[in-house]
């Protein structure tokens, strides 16, 4: 933690009294959106008390650093806002994971975590909601709220755990399949009501402390993507429940870091890695295989579809990075990595051979 740089020393930050929530928003280039939200958000926690909201910066290459400093200070709100710098950009967890373990370091850590994506902001009362459903359900460890886009639709937010039945019908996309395995879908329909679920987004979701100190933060191996969902079930596995609350809104502008939000866009490695990472730490490498083989089968016949249909293709790289990423370069560093653990048995075999 020494590397990391904070925009107050720490002794000169409201850091003596009790934090009873603490807001992490990781940014990487979004500043702009971090401070349009601010203006909004800032008097939301001032009227709760007790409340601060830290920034990561994840090594962002352009100006967010020096225009986020700027910002807080112009609008006022040292008292409220810290930035951190992380000297790398370990990817959304990571991030997360700096302002954690500072919180967890406090002679009184704080309550409750609230992480916000840094292109979201809560309606007002939004966090006063979550905060009084956890206070009344004790054995509740996440909440999460409802997302909407920037024209008012509906964002999924609330999920199932992935299965064998769920992959098939998420890349087979085939209308009679998705009707009859709509109970396995990943995507829930938003609840009109409080409702237990697996897991919620992590773009606006609030976690207790208890509960980070028992199950342990995230895990750093995955980038972006699938972290949120990890973290959820070893909640799930630790005997919490995991609510979706609708009333509890948030506004939010998908993708705004990754571009992934648009079905053209090229899917990023990282998220065929933390997919394939997830499915293997919480499943098994058997179950990793089968899902890749339904996988390829489906996305192979639903491109069987589109082009009989003479459909423009949607993700049209995704079959052939789904490929690369899971079969052909996994192989490759699998096969490097045998060769490097033999050579460095046969280098031990040499070296202990030369000294009798």
């Amino acid at each position: 933690m020494s590397n990391l740089k904070c925009n107050k020393p720490p002794d000169s930050h409201r850091t003596s009294s009790r934090i009873k929530l603490l807001v992490i928003t990781v940014n990487y280039t979004t500043a702009k959106y971090v401070l349009q939200g601010l203006k909004k958000f800032v008097p939301q926690l001032e009227k709760i008390g007790n409340a601060q909201m830290w920034i990561v910066d994840n090594n962002s290459p352009d100006d967010s650093v020096r225009v986020l400093r700027d910002g807080i200070t112009a609008l006022g709100f040292e008292h409220i806002v810290r930035l951190i710098e992380s000297p790398v950009n370990g990817g959304f967890g990571a991030g997360n994971n700096i302002a954690f373990r500072e919180a967890l370091a406090l002679p009184e850590p704080p309550s409750y975590f609230y992480l916000l994506n840094p292109d979201a902001i809560p309606d007002p009362g939004t966090v006063n909601t979550l905060i009084n459903f956890m206070v009344a359900h004790p054995n509740v460890g996440v909440v999460g709220g409802a997302l909407r886009d920037e024209q008012g639709n509906l964002q999924s937010s609330a999920f199932r755990f992935p299965s064998l039945f769920s992959e098939i019908e998420g890349t087979l996309k085939l209308g009679i399949i998705t009707k009859l395995l709509h109970n396995h879908r990943i995507f829930l329909d938003t609840p009109k009501q409080a409702t237990s679920v697996d897991w919620v987004s992590g773009a606006s979701m609030i976690i207790r402390r208890d509960v980070i100190e028992q199950v342990g933060m995230f895990d750093e191996t995955f980038f972006l993507y699938w972290e949120e969902l990890d973290l959820c079930r070893r909640v799930r596995d630790a005997g919490y429940d995991i609510y979706f609350v609708p009333n509890a809104m948030v506004w939010h502008i998908s993708g705004v870091t990754t571009g992934m939000s648009s079905h053209k866009r090229r899917v990023q490695k990282y998220w065929f890695y933390s997919r394939a990472h997830y499915i293997k730490k919480n499943l098994g490498s058997g179950k990793l295989m089968m899902f890749n083989l339904a996988s390829v089968f489906c996305i192979s016949l639903h491109r069987v579809r589109q082009y009989l249909g003479r459909k423009e293709l949607d993700s049209p790289h995704f079959l052939r990075d789904f490929v690369r990423y899971n079969f052909l370069q996994r192989h490759q560093e699998q096969s490097r990595s045998s060769s490097r653990r033999l050579n460095m048995k046969t280098s031990t075999h040499r070296s202990d051979h030369g000294s009798v």
